[in-house]
């Protein structure tokens, strides 16, 4: 009988063969190398059958924890995949040694999830004790709210979780984190799993394994999810590979059917209510069709306008035409809570619910919506244009603008947006003005330069900026992460010469519109620079020229200039003379 041969003496060829005889040896040789490498080991090791030397040895590092940075935290994630592939026992984690690491979150990151993986191994799933949930929890200071929070959570009352839900993402990912934390212990709920889906899909900090948001993000799905969930495990491994497996772990039960129909006493009964309900899930598309099929069996348009953007195909030109006479129609009537400040023209509905809109804050405080408008939820643009109030700061920290991912305020409310709102943020844009001092370009860009904007890649300033501006940003370190940089001003030339050096991939310049109209777009392509310019209105055509005359050869013979048909014989040459392409020619 031919024997298996050994492989050579490397951890790698002994990992790669799969055979349970090498096990110990790989155990012995596991920690040989740094702590980078560790973690390649660790997502080896989770590919492997089930195997309890492997569970037994992702234990010892959590005990021992040799990890010192929290760059090095990703190998701690791997760690837990071989732990949970493996069936590490939940008695291993109970005597932890001290960690000694210059930075403190790497001891709470530790602890943080050792406290999740036991939540998850010793869960109950019992329900808690009948009790009355509260109709609200505060609205602030943190402190209370994060106290208030996990009381309600710790009855595990099953009444309670609606509430719970809607505030989950209210404040920091480290409240958040302790909030997800508690969770895990409720007897499975689908519910839990979409909160959890969501701060996948839209996560309030940015990717990064040494964050306990993502291991604890992860523990809940595999306390609470089912198959339909399995989506969120490989985005979670996509954007951080220190998951990758976790999709392996994921839940194979089908989802329990989901009933559409909600208008019964357990449900929402009203508009509001439904409205309410559908910001405690704002992504739930599942919602959103519920409530499209109240409002159809009683009528309403609002629930034929739902329906036809709900849609899952391409709707027909009848189709798309109808959905907008439904929203001119009665968007004043859907829009009730933003009724004082809504400028006309600039509501957007996204898949049947509000995703953007512009407000006018400046007069009365009764202007400014509530904070607790439920619309605010799914919003995903809010612009606002005025200046520093009370009522304004409260809708900026409402406890519903969880999806929000651009936002334009004016310069001196710059300090007042929350840092969980700020955190979530795409886009920003600034409005400025000459006078007084805090609402200038100058006091903009250095409260921008104090932010933290881990997502920011694209800025946005207004206010008929000069050129001698420019510098003002250029200099900043905020303007050298940006993909994009919009400005307002005469002085398209003067800001392409001080940015261009930033690393932008685009610069917009875009001339105030009570002064001229057109639009400057300058794009950093592999070679060169390319512009291109869309004049609406040829009575402009004068200043276009004369400001492509201080432009450079090079890149004026790579303009495009998009004009009317207005425009005279006589500019049409003189742009023509300077080397850009015309359209239409």
């Amino acid at each position: 009988m031919a024997t298996r041969k050994k492989p050579a003496d490397g951890w790698d060829e002994w990992v790669a063969t799969h055979q349970p005889e090498f096990a110990e040896g790989l155990v012995a040789m596991l920690e040989d190398t740094s702590l980078p490498k560790l973690e390649a080991r660790f997502l080896m090791l989770s590919t492997w059958p089930a195997t309890p030397e492997f569970g037994a040895a992702a234990a010892s590092f959590f005990q021992r924890f040799p990890v010192r940075f929290r760059e090095q935290l990703g190998t701690g994630v791997a760690a837990l995949g071989v732990f949970l592939t493996h069936g590490g026992r939940a008695e291993a984690l109970e005597k932890l040694e001290t960690v000694v690491a210059p930075n403190a979150l790497v001891p709470a990151w530790r602890d943080t999830v050792v406290q999740a993986v036991l939540s998850l191994l010793r869960r109950t799933q019992k329900p808690g004790v009948d009790s009355t949930a509260p109709a609200t929890l505060p609205a602030g200071p943190r402190a209370a709210l994060q106290e208030a929070w996990l009381g309600l959570a710790k009855t595990r009352t099953p009444d309670a979780l609606p509430l719970l839900l809607s505030r989950l993402t209210d404040g920091p990912a480290t409240d958040v984190t302790q909030r997800l934390l508690s969770l895990i212990d409720f007897p499975t709920d689908a519910r839990i799993a979409d909160a959890a889906v969501a701060l996948v899909d839209r996560p309030i900090v940015r990717f990064d394994a040494s964050t306990a948001l993502f291991s604890v993000i992860a523990l809940t799905l595999l306390a609470h999810a089912d198959i339909s969930h399995r989506q969120a495990a490989i985005t979670l491994a996509e954007a951080l590979p220190s998951f990758a497996w976790l999709e392996r772990l994921f839940p194979t039960t089908a989802p329990p059917p989901r009933s559409t129909k909600t208008a019964s006493s357990a449900g929402p009964s009203s508009e509001h209510d439904f409205l309410t309900w559908l910001a405690e899930a704002p992504a739930d598309l599942t919602r959103r069709q519920a409530f499209a099929d109240w409002l159809l069996e009683r009528g309403l348009p609002r629930g034929e306008f739902m329906a036809l953007q709900l849609a899952d195909r391409e709707l027909t030109p009848k189709e798309r035409t109808r959905v907008r006479a439904l929203q001119k129609k009665h968007e004043k009537e859907w829009l009730r809570g933003f009724s004082k400040s809504l400028i006309k023209g600039s509501a957007v509905f996204t898949k049947g619910v509000l995703s953007s809109i512009d407000v006018s804050t400046w007069g009365p405080e009764g202007n400014v919506p509530s904070p607790e408008e439920p619309q605010l939820a799914t919003l995903e643009r809010l612009g606002t244009n005025g200046g520093r109030s009370e009522p304004l700061e409260q809708l900026l920290q409402s406890r519903w603008l969880r999806s929000l991912r651009e936002l334009t305020v004016q310069a001196v409310m710059l300090p007042i947006i929350p840092s969980v709102v700020l955190e979530q943020l795409d886009a920003l844009g600034v409005h400025t003005q000459w006078s007084p001092p805090d609402f200038t370009l100058a006091a903009a860009a250095k409260t921008l330069e104090s932010m933290s904007l881990p997502r920011v890649r694209r800025v946005s300033l207004f206010g008929d900026l000069r050129g001698e501006q420019a510098p003002v940003v250029s200099s900043t370190s905020w303007a050298r992460r940006l993909h994009t940089l919009v400005v307002e001003s005469l002085s398209a030339e003067v800001w392409f010469s001080s940015c261009r050096e930033l690393g932008l991939t685009e610069l917009e310049v875009r001339e105030p519109a009570h002064l001229a109209a057109a639009h400057w777009r300058f794009t950093r392509g592999p070679q060169a620079w390319r512009l291109e310019v869309v004049l609406n209105d040829a009575k402009d055509a004068d200043s276009v020229l004369e400001t492509l005359g201080r432009l450079e050869p090079a890149l004026r013979a790579n303009t495009t200039v998009s004009m009317p048909p207005t425009v005279p014989a006589n500019l049409r040459s003189a742009l023509l003379a300077v080397d850009v392409n015309l359209e239409p020619d």
